[in-house]
């Protein structure tokens, strides 16, 4: 078979730049990141982690590590792009070197770009996760033919796939497809036969818990480059992995692909824009449902609160913010002379100006909080910083305890002082369950330069599904 179909997995840092309706009132920040679970986590690219085509992969994007994967050569990677934020429509792959795990551009004249994220499954090799190369005896033109007993004879079964870095670049866009008595990994461009040496991370799912397929169709909502899935392990959850890989059934979807959550579903996209055609099929692995609800903490952490002063920012003491420091917001033609986009989540940030004297300035949230029942005793602390020449830069974050026990946590890398783009920056408050916070107290501090500060979340996630 020579096909058409398409799996570039477009997508990026949920940080975007798209216009905001402005909110008044209370608004509460939205996390950035949620917790990872225990074998899936997601990676978003930063200038530190990215080289030329690659983006080394980390779970932790503070201290630039990953447990599941460093100095590990031996599980294998399955991964899919997240939409919201920056552009990116290239085919990737993962590679092992040096000790690390990197996502590669199978372009690769093609740099990574930042704010690119990609869903991440860890998986130890077994009966049901295997690699398979492509040789002169399993190739017919476009299609690499898979040998394996869990997929021999059996149409129904669920494939995943992810190229795996084997010395060659293949800079094509595959699916999977079911012929004869056995599956096959192809190129979406018919025209280009499928090269011997080739490596693929396969996973076949035996879970129906875990993984389905799904066609698009009018009945599942097919709305312009979308189609939404409909799942109760997924549905208002917004936190959960998926991992997805096109599998041909007859209708082409020659366009790159996605997974975005919106309106308490997640959907497929075509992030070209291009319509979404009814027949398109996808299997769909759940990597991490995600938790059911999370409690934010942080009131206006996207500062997109309407104020009257923009000097202020609702829910924030700025008195110590000091001259120069304000909430600022994007601007566009024709209200504008010329477009200025000060953030990357939401419209609107906070630009907190330093002395220059060595005085502290600040904003500061102090807010007394009731922990939900069934929560993780675990606070996640996260924030978007943007600087120029900042100097004595901290994020602190003080937490009371039931009992008075005040839980310090500081937020100081060498990336929060100096001159850099928007950078995200995390860490984790863990408290027992018997003494759980009543209180937390966070302040965003600078001595000099100008830090812009947007996303500031703190929460606890609720009941995994």
């Amino acid at each position: 078979m020579r096909a058409t179909r398409l799996v570039v997995i477009l997508f990026v840092l949920c940080l975007s730049v798209l216009p905001n309706t402005a909110q008044t009132g209370e608004t509460r920040g939205g996390s950035i990141l949620p917790m990872d679970s225990s074998n899936s986590f997601i990676h978003f690219t930063m200038p530190s982690t990215i080289s030329n085509n690659m983006t080394r992969i980390v779970q932790d994007h503070v201290n630039l590590t990953s447990p599941l994967t460093d100095n590990n050569a031996s599980p294998l990677l399955f991964t899919t792009h997240r939409v919201g934020g920056s552009a990116f429509a290239q085919p990737t792959g993962v590679y092992y070197t040096g000790g690390l795990w990197h996502i590669y551009n199978q372009n690769s004249a093609v740099n990574m770009p930042t704010d690119v994220r990609f869903n991440v499954q860890v998986a130890g090799r077994s009966n049901t996760v295997f690699t398979h190369l492509s040789t002169p005896t399993n190739i017919f033109f476009n299609e690499t033919v898979i040998d394996h007993p869990l997929l021999n004879n059996d149409p129904s079964a669920m494939v995943i796939v992810t190229p795996s870095w084997n010395g060659i670049y293949h800079p094509q866009n595959i699916g999977v497809y079911y012929s004869g008595n056995g599956w096959s990994i192809f190129n979406q461009n018919s025209s280009v036969d499928m090269p011997a040496g080739l490596l693929f991370n396969v996973q076949v799912v035996k879970d129906p818990n875990t993984g389905f397929s799904h066609t698009a169709s009018a009945l599942n909502n097919v709305s312009g480059n979308k189609t939404r899935l409909d799942n109760a392990y997924l549905n208002n959850s917004p936190f959960a992995k998926i991992i997805v890989t096109s599998k041909w059934t007859g209708t082409y979807n020659d366009n790159p692909i996605g997974v975005e959550y919106f309106d308490g579903y997640w959907h497929i996209v075509n992030t070209n824009g291009a319509a979404m055609p009814n027949g398109a099929s996808f299997n769909v692995l759940i990597a991490d449902a995600g938790f059911s609800s999370y409690e934010e903490y942080i009131v206006n952490g996207g500062f997109e609160a309407t104020i009257t002063n923009r000097n202020s920012a609702v829910g924030w003491n700025t008195l110590n913010a000091g001259a120069g420091s304000k909430r600022v917001c994007n601007k566009y033609i024709p209200a504008s002379p010329v477009n200025r986009e000060y953030t990357l989540h939401g419209e609107c940030a906070y630009m907190l100006r330093g002395a220059g004297d060595g005085t502290t300035r600040k904003i500061v949230q102090n807010r007394q909080i009731t922990v939900a029942t069934g929560s993780a005793n675990t606070i996640d602390i996260q924030a978007l910083v943007k600087g120029s020449a900042v100097a004595g830069g901290r994020i602190r974050v003080t937490v009371t305890l039931t009992d008075g026990t005040l839980l310090n946590y500081q937020i100081t890398p060498t990336q929060l002082n100096g001159t850099y783009n928007w950078t995200a920056f995390r860490t984790y408050v863990n408290y027992p369950t018997n003494n759980p916070p009543v209180r937390i107290k966070t302040q965003i501090m600078v001595r000099g330069g100008t830090l812009f500060v947007d996303g500031v979340s703190s929460v606890t996630y609720i009941s995994l599904r």
